[in-house]
């Protein structure tokens, strides 16, 4: 999954003298700044037009800190270690049985932890009370996000199973549509902008 970014903006800049072409550090230098508007938009709950995410799901949700593991895959993953370690997670949130009132509890089966309040509750109890795309344990998609100089310009791209998480957020495919990963009409302006910059402080120091 990847976007580029590209424009009359930055072919404008690219038949300056010579000397002032964009280099590949300059790209990566552009890149980055985009992808750091994509994470601060992200982290306050936006998608790529300014709209707010939708809402993460309130029905019970149940979360192991070893991986949502069946009780066939935690048997050979060792079913012990398995329930030892979403004990000792449970202990951390101060979650037990089952009780009145939709506190976070152990699971019958002791393989994961339920959340009543669902994912939603989930990442609050991880100290994120908003929709921020951001997974439970690192590495998550927002981290996998590289930057790579082009011929023409410069690309943003998630590869592999983050890249593939990512492209089902885009899209809404099996959850909530939450279109975080673009260029918008503001990106492009910023992005053009970011790029005269490098080329006039290439012309001040002198084109070094």
């Amino acid at each position: 999954m990847g976007i580029t970014i590209k424009g009359s903006g930055s072919e404008f800049i690219l038949r300056l003298q010579e000397k002032a072409k964009l280099t590949a550090a300059d790209k990566v230098y552009i890149g980055e700044r985009q992808k750091a508007r994509i994470l601060r938009r992200t982290e306050s709950g936006r998608d790529v037009n300014g709209s707010a995410f939708a809402e993460y799901s309130t029905g019970p949700f149940y979360w192991s800190p070893t991986g949502r593991l069946s009780r066939r895959s935690a048997a050979k993953a060792g079913e012990g270690k398995t329930k030892a370690a979403v004990n000792r997670y449970a202990k951390k949130l101060g979650a037990g049985k089952a009780v009145k009132g939709g506190a976070p509890y152990v699971s019958r089966s002791g393989l994961t932890i339920c959340f009543p309040g669902g994912y939603r509750q989930f990442k609050q109890y991880l100290g994120r009370t908003g929709v921020d795309l951001r997974g439970a344990k690192a590495p998550h998609m927002l981290q996998a996000i590289q930057v790579k100089p082009t011929g023409d310009g410069v690309s943003l791209g998630i590869y592999g199973e983050q890249g593939a998480l990512a492209a089902k957020h885009n899209a809404g495919r099996g959850v909530p549509k939450r279109e975080f990963f673009g260029v918008s009409g503001r990106d492009k302006r910023e992005a053009v902008a970011d790029a005269r910059a490098r080329v006039r402080e290439k012309l001040k120091s002198g084109l070094s």
